[in-house]
């Protein structure tokens, strides 16, 4: 089993992404995703900067993949999603079937993510097909079904695809056109002044009080956490090659480093407290 990371899901200011980008070197996982996939108009490096960072990185035995943006809907996203498509340096997560389209023309390998929502051997046979050579099952698949299908792939196809799964993160339930952080500034996704980059992430209530989601941008994450970590062993068993982390916006070395050292020697996990996404409250 190894460990990956995704380091873009949360609206950080040029500044930490540049300090997260100087620890990948020390980082103890095997492979990092990198790009933009919430939203074109949030500060991000440049995809120059990436490709930079990748090569080191790849000196230190790590592999980085390039995720592409979770919705296209207009030119920006459009040029954004070629530029990562284009390049050849770096494997690249598709994230939508625009991107899986650009990739299949290039006849060029590519990783499915769970946004493309496989959820039966067809799918991922049409997915291979085009190019995937591993996915990620939809966050919303049972565990039950997610190993059913991670046994399906291996035993039918030709040539298998690698499977992995969210170890631990705030799961996408959905994605929009739209911004709602924006919205309850009162401004609109065009004028919307990365307003995002700029306040702590909105998370919305029940009227009990109960924590129910968070609010990134145009995507919609649950607020309680997917937590596989307890069974990594198990999924180990049924073929999975990758466990992914999806951590809040404060990474901690320190606990990937422990999470490392217990697998490798199958020991029980060591627990303690992961940084979670910052938040107000803004529905009742």
């Amino acid at each position: 089993m190894k460990l990956s990371l995704t380091l873009n899901s949360w609206p950080l200011s040029r500044q930490q992404q540049q300090r997260q980008l100087e620890q990948l070197n020390q980082l103890s996982v095997d492979r990092v995703y990198l790009g933009e996939t919430v939203c074109e108009k949030r500060d991000r490096p440049a995809l120059r900067s990436l490709l930079e960072y990748a090569e080191v990185a790849s000196h230190s035995g790590k592999q980085v993949v390039l995720s592409t943006l979770n919705l296209i809907n207009g030119p920006r996203e459009l040029k954004l999603l070629q530029q990562i498509c284009h390049q050849t340096e770096c494997l690249v997560e598709a994230s939508d079937l625009t991107a899986v389209q650009l990739m299949a023309e290039q006849k060029r390998p590519f990783l499915a993510s769970a946004n493309l929502n496989l959820y039966n051997l067809d799918s991922l046979r049409w997915m291979q097909s085009l190019g995937a050579i591993g996915f990620t099952p939809p966050i919303d698949i049972s565990d039950d079904n997610a190993a059913v299908l991670i046994a399906q792939a291996r035993e039918a196809l030709i040539t298998p695809l690698s499977a992995e799964m969210i170890g631990f993160g705030w799961p996408v339930l959905a994605v929009s056109a739209r911004c709602a952080t924006a919205r309850i500034q009162g401004r609109n996704k065009a004028h919307c002044d990365k307003i995002c980059q700029q306040r702590s992430l909105p998370l919305a209530s029940t009227l009990e009080g109960q924590e129910m989601l968070h609010i990134n941008g145009p995507q919609t994450h649950g607020a309680i956490p997917v937590d596989r970590l307890d069974a990594i062993h198990y999924w180990q068993q049924q073929g999975v090659e990758w466990m992914r982390l999806v951590p809040g916006p404060g990474l901690d070395a320190d606990w990937l480093t422990q999470l490392s050292e217990d697998l490798a020697a199958a020991a029980p996990l060591r627990r303690h407290e992961i940084p979670v996404p910052t938040h107000k409250t803004t529905t009742g």
